[in-house]
């Protein structure tokens, strides 16, 4: 009698060790959570502890960064040159830029440096690499790509048409992760980093020479800009969509996967997955994805951080559906398009899946 009173004492001690271990639940496969934002929160949470943006044409570059220091929001700006600097500058004007001797790309050059605002800590200015400046890959590369066969274009997909009354059967009782890009937000009329892009006048070389000629003569109208920008983000509404996507993903306990910094899911009430600001190279796993029947990209115009294809090598079988206003280049023909506006699929899409 004894021996089996420790038998079992010993057996409740061991479940108290191991039961947490083995009912915890992978992030992704977790029902989400309701999120707990204020409304005073917004700017910290919306702009976090720094950022910053990278234009660059040629040997140009521009950086509009920002950093939280002692409760007060840093914005920079920094303007590199590789070799010389732009014409029309006066000597003056010069002299303000720093000016250091970089190996790159097996040349010995010249990179110009100027810098406005309080640069976060270990913030280096000079260029790294040519490939940063030029867009996509460095001038060596550009020069030896392998000339096109305009003949030979591979056809665009053509993915399957799909009705809500279909897509809200197919995600009916599946595992499904909601996948949100900038499309969602549109309605709030959320600034993107093209609008930024834009209303700091960098739209071609030449403009990146005005951008800074102005960041040496009226650097306050560059961080008024910033700070509009910033303002426009954290005063920014959820959507209908945004709310009726809560609603879905609550009820289904599925998560909501997103690349949006607005945060504008958190506004309406529910901890979405933000992919650039988690361990999305760890989360997004072999494991995880074999177990997740259907993703629904829903304003996703591209496939960013290669979500959508590392799902199709590891779940061959899985159903990729996209609801967006234009097909998205990241549809193949095994897939499916809802197209139309998002602010009036997914609210109906709801009503669907609570009948």
């Amino acid at each position: 009698m004894v021996g089996r009173k420790m038998f079992y004492k010993n057996l409740f001690f061991l479940l108290l060790f191991f039961l947490p271990s083995c009912t915890s639940r992978h992030v992704l496969l977790s029902p989400p959570q309701k999120s707990t934002i204020k409304p005073e929160q917004y700017a910290q949470v919306i702009l976090g502890e720094r950022g910053e943006f990278s234009w660059g044409y040629g040997d140009k570059r521009c950086i509009a960064g920002w950093h939280k220091s002692l409760d007060t929001q840093n914005i920079y700006f920094i303007a590199e040159y590789l070799n010389e600097l732009p014409k029309g500058l006066t000597e003056k004007e010069k002299n303000k830029f720093s000016v250091i001797e970089k190996d790159i790309d097996g040349v010995l050059t010249n990179v110009y440096s100027f810098h406005y605002g309080i640069l976060p800590k270990k913030k280096t200015l000079d260029i790294l690499q040519t490939q940063d400046l030029v867009k996509g890959s460095s001038r060596k590369k550009v020069e030896q790509l392998p000339k096109r066969d305009f003949h030979k274009i591979t056809p665009k997909p053509k993915p399957q048409n799909l009705t809500l009354e279909e897509c809200a059967y197919l995600i009916n009782n599946k595992k499904v992760i909601f996948l949100t890009g900038a499309g969602i937000s549109l309605a709030a009329k959320i600034p993107t980093s093209q609008t930024l892009h834009d209303s700091l006048g960098i739209s071609e070389a030449d403009s990146l020479d005005q951008f800074t000629k102005d960041l040496l003569l009226n650097p306050q109208k560059l961080v008024d800009i910033m700070q509009d920008f910033f303002n426009a983000i954290i005063n920014a509404k959820p959507t209908l969509a945004h709310h009726t996507l809560t609603k879905i993903a609550m009820d289904k306990s599925c998560q909501i996967m997103t690349g949006n910094f607005d945060h504008l899911h958190e506004k309406a009430g529910i901890k979405a997955y933000n992919v650039e600001m988690n361990s999305l190279e760890k989360d997004w796993n072999k494991n995880v994805i074999e177990q997740i029947d259907v993703i629904l990209c829903i304003g996703s115009s591209y496939d960013f951080m290669s979500i959508l294809s590392k799902y199709k090598k590891f779940n061959p079988n899985g159903i990729i559906v996209a609801i967006n206003k234009e097909q998205p280049d990241y549809l193949g023909n095994e897939d499916f398009f809802i197209k139309g506006d998002i602010q009036k699929i997914v609210p109906e899409l709801t009503e669907l899946l609570s009948k």
